[in-house]
């Protein structure tokens, strides 16, 4: 089994992290979630795994403030890399979580290995809502619509997330608006060339 290392998930933490959670950990009001005293990150480790795995889009409540913006997946880093950072993450500031390790990174990401889009909070709270491999609870983590008591487990069954329809729209206009940025992007430099 492999032990994570805290002072390389610091380095990871300040290469992806910190710009928009900052080195605080408290982010950036109104804009970035804390990390610091959130119970999405110290809560069930799957869930801050699965958010570095997959990203994040969507209302979110942390520490009761609602924050509505969109965190890229970070599944290009290596197992090893996401258990240090997640559990800096966890044992930084005022978090006193346990661990995570690459076993357990790994886990997640075989259980997570369907979800195509970033997270939303619903989703999430579902898959830990459906799940009950502990008899301890984590405090509650209010969504704007939703508040599930979260069981501390490791563990996630995607087949459990609720009605994938909802979001096919929201996902579409993503899409679209990639593309018209893309397609902007490409314009500009062809007006910088010429």
């Amino acid at each position: 089994m492999s032990t994570p290392d805290i002072a390389n998930g610091n380095t990871v933490y300040n290469q992806v992290c910190a710009a928009c959670h900052q080195p605080t950990g408290l982010g950036l009001a109104g804009v970035f979630p804390p990390l610091d005293g959130s119970d999405w990150v110290t809560g069930p480790a799957g869930l801050p795994i699965s958010i570095i795995l997959k990203g994040l889009q969507g209302p979110i409540d942390v520490n009761g403030v609602t924050y509505n913006s969109m965190m890229p997946a970070a599944g290009y880093l290596t197992d090893q890399q996401i258990a240090d950072v997640t559990t800096y993450i966890r044992q930084a500031w005022s978090n006193k979580a346990d661990a995570v390790t690459a076993e357990t990174v790994a886990q997640v990401k075989e259980m997570t290995s369907e979800q195509v889009l970033p997270w939303t909070a619903e989703q999430l709270q579902a898959l830990v809502a459906e799940h009950s491999g502990s008899a301890t609870s984590a405090p509650a983590v209010a969504t704007s619509t939703t508040s599930t008591t979260l069981a501390n487990t490791g563990s996630f069954d995607v087949a459990k997330i609720t009605d994938k329809s909802d979001s096919h729209w929201f996902s579409f206009g993503w899409v679209i608006g990639a593309l018209i940025f893309v397609v902007a992007i490409i314009a500009g430099l062809k007006k910088l060339t010429h």
